[in-house]
């Protein structure tokens, strides 16, 4: 249950990321979208894992996590770039709905497969 919920959290925090990226007038949104999807998906995660269990996580250092907001973060940021203008509003609601549910169902193929985050 706990990684159900974690991952609906994910999937709202990587477009309410590019969301706030957008409305603040960043630019390029390209770059400024996916990091600020990153930064709040994760950061939530992050916080999550400081409460509940402790900074000793493995799962911090781990999972892969920021990435699927990275991804998607970036995705949703080119379709509001490319696909969405001012009179297409049902575009974009299909656009975030989208991106909803691949982060949604990414993160939950991660937990299923044990997907470790990439190492450099």
């Amino acid at each position: 249950m706990l990684e159900l919920t974690d991952a609906i959290g994910l999937a709202a925090f990587t477009v309410l990321g590019v969301v706030v990226a957008g409305r603040f007038g960043a630019e390029p949104l390209w770059l400024w979208g996916p990091l600020c999807a990153a930064l709040s998906g994760a950061g939530g995660g992050i916080l999550r894992d400081i409460l509940r269990v402790g900074y000793n996580n493995p799962a911090l250092r781990t999972s892969f996590y920021a990435e699927v907001c990275l991804c998607w973060g970036f995705l949703l940021s080119l379709a509001v770039l490319f696909l969405v203008t001012e009179d297409q509003v049902l575009l974009l609601r299909v656009s975030v709905i989208v991106a909803v549910l691949g982060a949604f169902v990414t993160r939950l193929l991660v937990v299923r497969y044990n997907v470790p985050s990439p190492r450099f």
